[in-house]
């Protein structure tokens, strides 16, 4: 929600997706609030359930499952936040 909230109150441009690891979706995906991709947790052949493999997994399922045609994603943690619309200039083949 507030990943949400702080998007929308600096201006940034496109739309945000919320990538969540779980058996079932949550309360904010079936509500609409958060758009939501929700994918099952990694699981390791070997049976590692070492929970930071979800978010590589997430964006794999994500990238996979939905096919996005946008020309820019950007990757951001939960814990971060926007304070003012970022204005970056990108171009193909260099990461930013």
């Amino acid at each position: 929600r507030y990943m949400k909230l702080l998007f929308e109150q600096a201006g940034m441009p496109g739309r945000l997706t919320r990538l969540l690891s779980a058996e079932q979706p949550d309360f904010l995906a079936i509500s609409g609030e958060v758009p939501t991709h929700t994918s099952s947790p990694f699981k390791h052949p070997g049976g590692d359930f070492y929970t930071p493999y979800n978010k590589p997994w997430a964006v794999h399922k994500w990238l996979q499952e939905t096919k996005p045609t946008e020309d820019i994603i950007m990757i951001v943690d939960p814990d971060c936040m926007f304070v003012k619309k970022m204005e970056i200039v990108v171009e193909e083949g260099f990461p930013v």
